[in-house]
């Protein structure tokens, strides 16, 4: 992944927030998912606490943005975080000079 941010500060958000609830020795071997997991069962019903938790994945995410060109073998798996359905698909869409929109024309559908 070509981004500006190491691994230990893409995480920084998660364990900043949840190293308020635990020994900060207890969460740093603890990867994004796990991380997330832990937030969570802290105060699943809390919407305060959730929101917080949103926040702090939406921060890990949005420094984990960058370039990955590989097989898609090698792409279309990845840690999404604990427990949830998820539903994948994969259609062309372009290329990366001149998408076809139908990446967004799906979510829109």
């Amino acid at each position: 992944l070509k981004n500006n941010f190491s691994q230990a500060e893409r995480l920084a958000p998660l364990r900043e927030l949840l190293a308020q609830y635990k020994n900060p020795s207890q969460i740093n071997a603890l990867n994004f998912a796990q991380l997330r997991d832990e937030l969570i069962k802290i105060n699943p019903l809390s919407l305060d606490h959730i929101k917080r938790v949103n926040i702090a994945e939406a921060e890990f995410w949005r420094r984990s943005q960058g370039t990955d060109v590989a097989d898609s073998s090698l792409k279309l798996n990845f840690e999404c975080g604990g427990q949830q359905w998820v539903n994948e698909c994969a259609f062309p869409t372009g290329s990366l000079s001149s998408s076809s929109g139908a990446d967004m024309k799906f979510m829109i559908d």
